[in-house]
């Protein structure tokens, strides 16, 4: 097995024949980061690499970011539980304290 020392990760600027060609020799994996493409354009892309160049393709995709997505949507909807709560509470406080008087 070939030891990966050199890796590259191509974006839509270094997704071009002339940077294939000009890495040819001097790249062991390429990177392919799914924060620059969607899925639709992955298939597209993969093959155009293969076609002018022939090193191996790594498709790194956006893991971290799905996580931290649903963890903020979990924490969003218990601050909003939380305003309501306390929302509801001052009202209620008011209402006792416009009672009183």
């Amino acid at each position: 097995m070939k030891r990966i020392r050199r890796i590259i990760t191509l974006g839509p600027k270094s997704l071009n024949k002339s940077f294939l060609i000009l890495i040819r020799n001097k790249v062991d994996l390429l990177r392919l980061n799914m924060s620059h493409l969607n899925i639709k354009e992955l298939k597209k892309n993969i093959l155009f690499i293969k076609k002018h160049c022939s090193i191996p393709i790594c498709i790194d995709t956006e893991g971290a970011q799905i996580r931290t997505k649903i963890v903020r949507e979990k924490i969003l909807k218990k601050v909003k539980k939380l305003k309501y709560l306390f929302q509801k509470k001052i009202y209620h406080y008011i209402q006792i304290m416009y009672k009183s008087s």
